[in-house]
């Protein structure tokens, strides 16, 4: 498992961090099945849901 990079996800400000997610597609492996566009998206779903996602590794799941 990999450890967050992403900055603003130790912020508890989701509706900031859903603004300002970068489009670009990096994808990574959550350790709930779930493949997300990059690492400020998997953030937000963390955020959102309270869900203790961790990466498993880059790439699609």
């Amino acid at each position: 498992l990999k450890k967050l990079e992403y900055k603003t996800c130790t912020f508890g400000m989701s509706s900031f961090i859903t603004q300002a997610c970068p489009l670009n597609y990096s994808p990574l492996c959550g350790n709930d099945g779930n493949t997300y566009p990059n690492e400020c998206a998997l953030c937000v779903h963390r955020m959102e849901t309270n869900a203790d996602v961790l990466i498993v590794k880059e790439g699609r799941c």
